[in-house]
């Protein structure tokens, strides 16, 4: 992802250190996340940063041509277009992002324990 992200930035005029100063990045934060994978906010604030859609970031597509990234609009590991439907909803509505960032480091027990807590609530409440 970085290597794309340096292109793109290349392509446009920008230094990788104006991005991250931009995006509010931690200097040399960028060089790092094709090992250790940032949060979905920081990737949609690059993105929205270089006008490109989070799709293209995330995919193992190179090519940085207008076309490439115009042409990324659904990820290439989301065959099952039931699973895309679902990824993009997960992607786009912060409910579901904060539930997902929420459970990062949880252990299976407490996402049962919370999976439970909620289905109770949704229960008293009618839904």
């Amino acid at each position: 992802m970085y290597e794309k992200i340096r292109e793109l930035c290349a392509k446009r005029g920008l230094s990788i250190r104006k991005l991250e100063i931009d995006c509010n990045l931690s200097h040399g934060s960028l060089s790092k996340w094709d090992k250790h994978k940032p949060s979905f906010d920081r990737i949609q604030s690059v993105a929205d940063y270089l006008g490109v859609p989070v799709d293209f970031l995330l995919s193992e597509k190179s090519d940085t041509s207008s076309d490439a990234v115009q042409n990324s609009a659904q990820p290439v590991w989301y065959t099952d277009p039931d699973a895309a439907k679902l990824a993009e909803q997960y992607f786009t509505d912060p409910s579901y992002r904060i539930l997902f960032d929420a459970a990062q480091g949880s252990t299976a027990d407490d996402l049962r324990l919370a999976a439970e807590m909620l289905k109770r609530l949704k229960e008293s409440r009618g839904d």
